[in-house]
């Protein structure tokens, strides 16, 4: 808690229009709080989505139970299964389960409005502690960032040639062979780095859309695929640097109120 009081004090540094950053040293360490618009924007992105599925889940549990078509076994396996289907999301959720002698009409749910503006404060933001001094005039919270950003590079480059281009294993038995092995997937990451730079100016978001338009499914003509990702506004440059088509975009009927004590939250 002293810690974050102090981060509090402290004034943010710039590194882009989308990133700040700002540093605390404490006890000869340093702690950079970083903050991201675009990591913001999809960490909220994710949590309503799985606070809406498991919304609907709850809501089909007590219709279950309203018609008397389940018995408490099936409700525990059907909390635990959404449960681990919700992931961090689920501790959000207040559930009251009636107990083993009561009825199930008893049951009841909840959002944590406490534990929501919490979590919500949190989003796009991550924390990272060095002992490193960055450069010859003091310490810089931007620097201790980038360095931190170089290594992730590196760390996925390795990722990369042990992966995708498939470094390994190697079932060559010659030297020769396995050094034109190696050799072959070190020009492949030449190139994938090579097409990632090229991309850079026509589309500044390819990176870190990456993840989100592999997902990308297109919707089917009747909507009848609930689970379907759709575009975002955002993502047209993208497309238009694949030459690819887009997507169409999420219709808002799609997305109704939460219920009548929660939607301002899960619109």
């Amino acid at each position: 808690m002293a810690a974050e009081s102090a981060f509090l004090e402290k004034p943010w540094q710039e590194v882009r229009s989308d990133m700040r950053v700002k540093l605390l040293e404490s006890e000869g360490e340093h702690y950079v709080l970083a903050r991201s618009a675009a990591r913001e924007q999809k960490e909220r992105s994710m949590r309503l989505r799985r606070l809406k599925r498991l919304r609907d889940e709850l809501v089909t549990i007590a219709g279950q139970i309203e018609r008397g078509t389940i018995t408490r076994d099936k409700l525990l396996m059907k909390l635990g299964a959404a449960k681990k289907a919700a992931g961090r999301a689920y501790g959000l959720f207040v559930i009251d389960v009636p107990e083993p002698d009561a009825s199930l009409t008893g049951f009841a749910w909840r959002i944590d409005r406490a534990k929501w503006q919490k979590a919500s404060r949190r989003e796009g933001r991550y924390l990272l502690r060095t002992n490193q001094l960055p450069g010859k005039d003091g310490h810089d919270a931007a620097e201790l960032w980038r360095q931190y950003i170089r290594l992730v590079r590196i760390e996925e480059s390795f990722r990369n040639l042990k992966g995708d281009l498939g470094i390994r294993p190697v079932y060559h038995q010659l030297e020769s062979r396995i050094e034109a092995h190696i050799f072959i997937s070190f020009i492949a990451y030449c190139m994938h780095v090579t097409l990632e730079m090229r991309m850079k100016p026509k589309a500044p978001r390819t990176e870190s859309a990456q993840p989100h338009l592999t997902a990308q499914r297109h919707p089917d003509a009747r909507g009848s695929n609930p689970d379907h990702r759709w575009a975002q506004p955002a993502d047209a440059a993208v497309y238009q640097a694949r030459q690819t088509p887009s997507p169409l975009p999420r219709p808002t009927w799609l997305d109704p109120a939460f219920s009548t004590a929660t939607g301002d939250l899960l619109r």
